[in-house]
């Protein structure tokens, strides 16, 4: 690991954690909640002058207690072991310092703060301004928006209940500051995680632009963020009461989140490591992916190889090392804007690569970094995976945003990384094999297979069954409802419109646009029907997405019959009608788009 110094006021930070019979035996006790005092004379005699404060100190312990028995988690308070020395210059070799504190008995581990770095490029030219951006609206020129292969289709999810990010909260984490005062940032009202310090007057260029990527406002000027629904919080190594500690920042904004949340750290070290490589924030980051946060990190612009990237001699980000650590976080390389996608040059890349995004030409938000009463910038040149990281963020939260509101429950951060990197639902690289960077989520192709459709789409209702077969309305027995081999005709395609009041789909007949799909609910009939539509219960469906590209279909009136294939037949004229659920093959459908 690198051992770039990282210097503060003239000071370097060595990061102690103590083993756990130390803290608990009391020959070491605290003053003041975060403060070791002199409990243990011969420890404090070897270091004379060392001031050792707690690491973790914004969140207690007694919070995070509370946290794990709500969500299920181990009682782990590792993190309250760990505790931060500041070294100045006259008090010697830090390394030495490290060196002894090691060999103490009380002593579990013990290393330097390692230099962290910003994971954008710096490009030759200026990025492309704009002060006037309702006279020039960008989203033409956001490519990272659009439709496979060029984008994630971010287009796609917005269609969807969800879609958008409303429900879902992302926190950003940064080295330094934002403009949130930002024309497409501030109807947002995005505030600090509690214990965020407010960093004043120092840069803002880079957490602006992040932002800008994911909950950029829909107000018809500049830039349409990925998730503009979702709510957003910062926070960064600046704290509220002075200090500076990265894995502070993460438990404390880990404490403010939801499971299904989603928080990007788009920073890493001077020799490639990515923040997980010291063991404060891993074990910070774990306690979020535990509680169910998605933790988006970018995989670094030093052009580091991953897999041969080593912790005191151990390839802890090498899959297939027995020494391989995972934090549950997702990891992100940066790629050419242009499709193929390329990997670029200088992004991170190995097995613990798990998808990518666009690393250059990404329009966003901006801000002057020397005069920051200049607002409303854009730029179209923000680059490296730290413009990577928040496309992937902004995918996550919209998909999370989708399964809260049609399943009721977000995904797991191990489902979230899953669905990403599955390459049958991705857009693979240039060279996948040399690249080592995953694939580009695709929202339609992982929404399709999850069974999710848009508010208003044209579709063919497919049984399970066979795969082939479609709910048909009969034309010589004028709305008469039964399955049918598909011939393409439009009295066996539908028109999927979901109304919000009553949370529900209707579907309409592409033949005659009157009828719907619906129950004929009287004298305990099991009969489904096209008839005219009245709105009625009877009329409105619910979807119930089965995980594997194919739906239930429980009608509204009485959602404990759903659309059933009689008998399960799969020849021409078959009857459909409504049945008690029993998730059988003929009772799934999928919902194919036309």
């Amino acid at each position: 690991m690198d051992k770039t110094l990282k210097t503060q006021d003239e000071y370097t930070n060595i990061i102690v954690k103590f083993k756990d019979q130390a803290l608990q035996s009391t020959p070491l006790v605290l003053k003041e909640e975060n403060t070791l005092t002199q409990g243990h004379v011969g420890f404090f005699s070897d270091f004379s002058g060392l001031e050792f404060n707690r690491l973790i100190f914004t969140v207690s312990p007694e919070d995070m207690i509370q946290d794990m028995k709500t969500y299920n988690l181990p009682e782990d308070l590792g993190l309250f072991r760990y505790y931060s020395v500041q070294i100045s210059k006259d008090q010697g070799d830090p390394q030495s310092i490290v060196d002894r504190l090691k060999q103490s008995p009380l002593v579990e581990t013990a290393y330097i703060e390692p230099d962290a770095i910003e994971d954008s490029v710096t490009e030759m030219e200026d990025p492309t301004l704009f002060a006037q951006p309702n006279r020039n609206p960008l989203f033409k020129k956001q490519g990272y928006l659009h439709p496979a292969p060029a984008g994630i289709d971010a287009q796609y999810a917005w269609g969807i209940p969800g879609g958008d990010g409303e429900g879902i909260m992302l926190v950003d984490m940064q080295l330094q500051g934002w403009l949130l005062d930002h024309e497409d940032l501030v109807d947002q009202q995005i505030g600090l995680v509690a214990g965020s310090g407010n960093p004043i007057d120092i840069k803002t260029s880079h957490g602006t632009a992040t932002l800008g990527e994911v909950v950029g406002c829909d107000n018809e000027v500049g830039i349409i963020g990925i998730s503009p629904k979702a709510k957003a919080k910062v926070t960064s190594k600046y704290r509220a009461n002075g200090k500076q500690s990265h894995a502070d920042a993460i438990a404390s904004a880990a404490k403010e989140m939801n499971p299904g949340d989603v928080l990007v750290l788009t920073w890493g070290y001077r020799d490639g490591g990515r923040p997980e490589n010291t063991p404060d924030i891993f074990e910070a980051i774990k306690f979020a992916t535990d509680k169910g946060i998605t933790v988006i990190q970018s995989a670094g612009n030093s052009s580091v190889n991953l897999d041969e990237y080593t912790v005191n001699g151990k390839y802890v980000m090498n899959r297939n090392s027995p020494d391989f650590k995972d934090s549950g976080a997702i990891i992100v390389g940066g790629a050419s804007s242009d499709v193929p996608h390329k990997r670029r040059k200088s992004s991170g890349y190995g097995s613990r690569v798990d998808v990518y995004a666009w690393g250059e030409n990404v329009t966003t938000t901006y801000s002057n970094n020397d005069d920051p009463s200049i607002k409303n910038l854009y730029r179209h040149n923000f680059n490296g995976t730290s413009s990577a990281a928040p496309i992937i963020a902004g995918a996550v939260v919209n998909l999370q945003g989708i399964a809260k509101a049609k399943l009721g429950r977000p995904f797991t951060p191990e489902e979230v990384r899953d669905l990403l990197s599955d390459p049958d639902t991705g857009t693979p690289s240039k060279n996948p094999s040399s690249d080592r960077i995953g694939v580009m989520p695709d929202l339609k192709l992982i929404l399709n297979k999850l069974g999710f459709i848009p508010t208003t789409s044209i579709l063919q209702i497919v049984t399970a069954l066979n795969d082939t077969s479609v709910v048909d309305m009969s034309l010589q027995q004028y709305g008469n409802v039964h399955l049918w081999k598909y011939h393409g005709g439009s009295n066996q395609k539908w028109r999927a419109i979901y109304d919000k009041t009553k949370e529900a789909y209707q579907f309409r007949n592409l033949y005659d646009e009157n009828l719907v799909l619906a129950w004929n609910a009287i004298s305990n009939s099991r009969q489904v029907f096209a008839t005219p539509n009245q709105y009625k219960e009877e009329h409105y469906w619910i979807l119930e997405a089965t995980w594997d590209g194919y739906y239930i279909i429980k009608n509204k009136k009485d959602p404990t019959l759903v659309l059933d294939v009689a008998d399960s037949k799969t020849e021409n004229g078959s009857e459909i009608i409504v049945y008690k659920q029993n998730n059988g093959k003929n009772q799934k459908f999928k919902l194919r788009e036309v």
